[in-house]
């Protein structure tokens, strides 16, 4: 039997871990073609390359080996780990989010840890944290 969640879990991926797509919602970076490409057009990548994060980076798998692990498994386990477990993804213009106990959080890697002026919480959407009281984190 499943236990419930009752805990927000937020998601937010280590450096290179969002994928980002360009205005026409093409990826850029987020997966072996991706990649390979990057190596052929590293320019796509610049800062002045307007791009959104859109998700987290899934598993790229070659010929059934695992290349880069992404966060698909850890979102799977969440998923099978409890009977009330709903993802959402919080992205730039406050799509999707509010919905979820288990929010995934891509954001644009190129622009470091700082989030540009003016983008929280317009961007994002509103998104509040608690510290737990019943000995969790």
């Amino acid at each position: 039997m499943k236990v419930r969640l009752r805990h927000v879990v937020v998601i937010v991926p280590g450096i290179l871990g969002s994928v980002l797509c360009d205005e026409r919602g093409t990826r850029v970076w987020g997966g072996l073609p991706e990649g390979v490409r990057r190596l052929l057009q590293p320019g796509a990548l610049d800062i002045d390359v307007p791009l959104e994060p859109v998700t987290l980076m899934p598993t790229i798998r070659l010929i059934g080996k695992t290349l880069a692990p992404g966060y698909d498994n850890l979102v799977k386990r969440l998923q099978n780990a409890f009977s009330n477990a709903k993802v959402a993804t919080i992205v730039p213009g406050g799509g999707g989010g509010s919905s979820g106990n288990i929010l995934l959080f891509p954001y644009d890697f190129r622009a470091g840890s700082r989030l540009p002026p003016n983008t929280w919480p317009g961007r994002y959407g509103t998104v509040s944290a608690r510290r737990s009281t019943t000995g969790g984190a």
